[in-house]
């Protein structure tokens, strides 16, 4: 790949919710890569399966994967995006927990 070719990393991934079923199980993770200045045609969509126990670790999980993949297609330039309000919600709900609410 270009030296100056910019990647950008569509990531996310999707499971129940903390608390609502075992607490080891699968998660889905989905990468979306189009590299701009080039048609659609040009994009990558990954999809991949990850055994997690939590929200967070999938959507770590799904972050690891990406860079591995710009690392392998010797991106430079690459910008990664992830839905941050899951992120949020885990940070924010695991604040409360502290406080005891």
């Amino acid at each position: 790949m270009g030296e100056h070719q910019q990647a950008l990393f569509y990531i996310d991934a999707a499971l129940p919710p903390d608390g609502f079923s075992d607490a080891n199980r699968w998660a889905g993770l989905g990468i979306f890569v189009c590299f701009a200045g080039f048609q659609p045609s040009n994009s990558i969509y990954i999809r991949a399966r990850r055994r997690v126990n939590s929200v967070l670790m999938a959507e770590l999980a799904a972050l690891v994967l990406a860079a591995k993949v710009a690392e392998t297609l010797e991106l430079r330039n690459a910008i990664f995006y992830m839905i941050a309000g899951i992120l949020f919600y885990s940070f924010k709900r695991e604040k409360l927990k502290l406080l005891g609410v």
